[in-house]
């Protein structure tokens, strides 16, 4: 499956592009679930949670996605695209010089983000999956991305890293996850805030740039096994 639609440079803002999936091309198009989303871009975009009304909501229909500030010389469309990559329902935005908001139709379903521009990527409360096999977060490029959840995360694993020049801040109430990874491979920082009594099996920190890892607990946090790798100048 592969479905692209496209939001023209000169539509007028705010204007809703219904993102949709063919119905029995998978179990996430069937919940209309995304599983990620990767951004590129120069401006920012919100991935937020809200749910569809009925009346507007077809079933098949995964996301909405408009332009809320857009430069008018910009003569690029935006291009948002819906495929199927490692068996997640993966919603593609490429920008431009226009500021997005993206909302999801599901609560807390959002396993992989992705960041490979310039601009910034916000995750707002409610988006986030909290309960799985795996929950990813990743700079990829030198715009910054700031997550939030207030639910508690129960996760087999839980990566968090930055590979560009951009700064990755995560904010979880409570986490309960096997695995914890927290790496920076090049410039970019990561931080890393947690409010409430965690516990994960094994904790690793991996800085292999100048880039600091920065971990802050507000609460008791319970690791049975601890691996820190520093190579570059980070902390």
């Amino acid at each position: 499956m592969d479905i692209t639609t496209t939001i023209a440079a000169k539509s007028r803002v705010p204007h809703w592009v219904m993102v949709q999936c063919e119905t029995g091309s998978s179990p996430s198009c069937d919940a209309q679930r995304v599983d990620a989303v990767r951004v590129q871009g120069s401006r920012d975009v919100f991935i937020r949670y809200e749910a569809l009304d009925d009346e507007l909501n077809d079933g098949n229909t995964v996301a909405r996605v408009r332009v809320i500030k857009g430069g008018v010389h910009d003569p690029k469309d935006v291009i948002v695209q819906l495929s199927t990559a490692e068996g997640l329902l993966t919603l593609d935005v490429t920008e431009s010089k226009k500021t997005i908001e993206v909302v999801l139709l599901q609560k807390d379903q959002l396993q992989r983000v992705e960041s490979r521009g310039s601009g910034d990527v916000v995750v707002e409360d409610n988006v986030l999956a909290t309960i799985g096999t795996s929950l990813s977060i990743a700079v990829l490029g030198s715009g910054d991305v700031y997550a939030t959840t207030t639910e508690t995360v129960q996760m087999d694993t839980l990566t968090l890293s930055s590979k560009g020049s951009g700064r990755l801040q995560a904010s979880f109430a409570e986490l309960r996850v096997s695995k914890l990874q927290v790496q920076s491979y090049a410039s970019g920082d990561v931080a890393v805030f947690v409010e409430s009594d965690s516990e994960t099996d094994n904790l690793s920190i991996v800085a292999e740039g100048p880039g600091d890892a920065c971990l802050n607990w507000g609460a008791a946090m319970s690791v049975n096994q601890f691996m820190v790798q520093q190579v570059g100048a980070g902390d």
